[in-house]
């Protein structure tokens, strides 16, 4: 289940409307993937541009934060999009955000990242550092991946979330809601790739493959949200109860609130 009160849509609707760049890029949500279909092979993207993606390999609909989500096995299941013109120029700012439940957590072996979202130059993934997730940004990470300090813990619910803006030179790095690691980068733009796909839960469909169940991906092209922003997308969509787990409990979200 997940919970959203009418103020955070409302505060949520205000604050992210899509707006154009005035170099003609986009700037807002270029993609969000809910996964509540429970049943074909296509991952319809919300957002206005339908960016949409096709599960790959035996990929399932199963139970998640709200309605469905995706089941991926770590081995060649993943959603790939193909199409996506408004994901490209995505270079003064990003912000990639989801909710996961890993089965497995990264390993220290070559391709050993386990992918939540990817795009070459752009990727949110569960890195090499076991238990940690991070980003790592052509031309803005020069010295590699930014991990994490916080280890997520398998077969739990997680809310991870990135963002990089230019201006500020700032990657931000997220869990459940919470600021973890802030660190300054050089402030290059994100590398320009313009023949790329998403592929959410793996790489290219080929590597870095994510073991475990993935939900309510956003993609936020030329924009790092706030930490308040962070933080109300959090408590809209936060787990009452999952799995057979008391996950937060109705009390505690009135007082975070």
């Amino acid at each position: 289940m997940r919970t959203i009160t009418l103020s955070l849509v409302v505060t949520l609707t205000l604050q992210f409307i899509l707006i154009a760049g005035s170099d003609g890029a986009e700037k807002g949500m270029v993609g969000h993937w809910n996964f509540n279909e429970d049943t074909g092979n296509i991952a319809k993207d919300t957002s206005e541009f339908g960016n949409d993606g096709e599960l790959a390999g035996d990929a399932k609909w199963v139970k998640g934060i709200e309605g469905t989500a995706i089941d991926l096995d770590g081995d060649g299941d993943c959603v790939a999009v193909t199409q996506t013109p408004s994901a490209r120029d995505v270079t003064d700012g990003i912000t990639i955000e989801a909710w996961i439940y890993p089965r497995a957590l990264g390993e220290d072996i070559d391709y050993g990242e386990k992918s939540v979202l990817i795009r070459v130059p752009y990727y949110l993934a569960l890195t090499r550092e076991t238990g940690k997730f991070g980003t790592y940004l052509y031309d803005v990470t020069v010295d590699g991946w930014v991990n994490s300090k916080s280890k997520l813990k398998k077969e739990e619910w997680a809310y991870i979330a990135i963002t990089y803006d230019k201006n500020t030179k700032e990657v931000n790095l997220y869990l459940n809601g919470e600021l973890d690691l802030s660190e300054k980068m050089n402030g290059a733009p994100i590398q320009f790739r313009a023949d790329e796909i998403i592929t959410i839960g793996g790489e290219r469909k080929n590597i870095r493959f994510f073991d475990g169940i993935i939900d309510e991906v956003q993609l936020w092209a030329n924009y790092s949200k706030t930490s308040k922003e962070i933080k109300a997308t959090y408590l809209g969509i936060a787990p009452v109860e999952s799995f057979g787990k008391l996950a937060t409990t109705w009390g505690e979200l009135k007082q975070v609130r």
